[in-house]
């Protein structure tokens, strides 16, 4: 039996999966008709997974959003179906690092 593969979205890649899927297809950017059949195609495969910062900046975005309730409550479902992972101190540091060399 194969092992799933694993992958961790970032924010931005679980903001245009969530954008699309309240849309219309033929209103959604390329970038969400780009994600959202990226991940639909991987989904049965793979794990993916999203950090609790971004985790945190999708309650953000529904937070001040127009939409709140419904805002929440997609973020909430999308959560069932990936959930977050807990970044420790490590992780940060080597976030700050690479960040900080691609920013060079």
């Amino acid at each position: 039996m194969n092992e799933k593969e694993e992958y961790l979205l970032d924010t931005n890649n679980c903001v245009y999966y969530l954008n699309a899927w309240r849309k219309k297809k033929e209103k959604w950017s390329s970038e969400e008709k780009q994600v959202f059949e990226t991940i639909e195609a991987i989904k049965k495969d793979t794990t993916l997974y999203m950090s609790e910062a971004t985790f945190g900046e999708l309650i953000f975005g529904a937070e001040k959003s127009q939409n709140k309730t419904k805002n929440l409550e997609r973020v909430e479902i999308f959560r069932e179906g990936v959930p977050s992972l807990t970044v420790d101190q490590e992780v940060w540091n080597f976030f700050g690092k690479i960040k900080a060399e691609l920013r060079t």
